[in-house]
């Protein structure tokens, strides 16, 4: 319920609420997005471009650490996706569906 002339709800609707507190890696993980150094930021501005259609991540949590930058292993890129989906749909259409 939106309480008159303020634009504040009350929170008996469910909506919102309190927010959950960050694990502590995550919220280091933020702060460390925040706080680059000048090398990391050149090496992330290169690595962000998705080269080979890589995606990496920067300050990523990995359990109780925090990696720079980490690539996962088997994910699969929009061009793969693509590919599949193409592939998918050149199958179809050979047995006329």
């Amino acid at each position: 319920m939106i309480l008159p002339g303020t634009g504040r709800g009350t929170g008996e609707a469910g909506g919102g609420g309190v927010r959950q507190m960050p694990r502590p890696e995550v919220a280091l993980a933020r702060k460390l997005r925040r706080t680059m150094t000048l090398l990391e930021v050149m090496l992330w501005q290169h690595l962000r471009g998705s080269p080979d259609g890589m995606r990496f991540r920067r300050q990523h949590p990995i359990g109780c650490y925090v990696a720079d930058f980490f690539l996962r292993q088997g994910a699969p890129d929009r061009r793969s996706r693509r590919r599949h989906t193409w592939r998918r749909g050149t199958a179809y259409s050979r047995h006329g569906a």
